[in-house]
């Protein structure tokens, strides 16, 4: 269960790292 929200948070870390690398600077 803790292990589901902690995956779940770097899930969406990583994710929004991706996202944020292809924003125009």
């Amino acid at each position: 269960m803790i292990i589901d929200v902690c995956n779940n948070a770097i899930y969406r870390s990583s994710s929004f790292q991706l996202d944020f690398k292809y924003l125009p600077n």
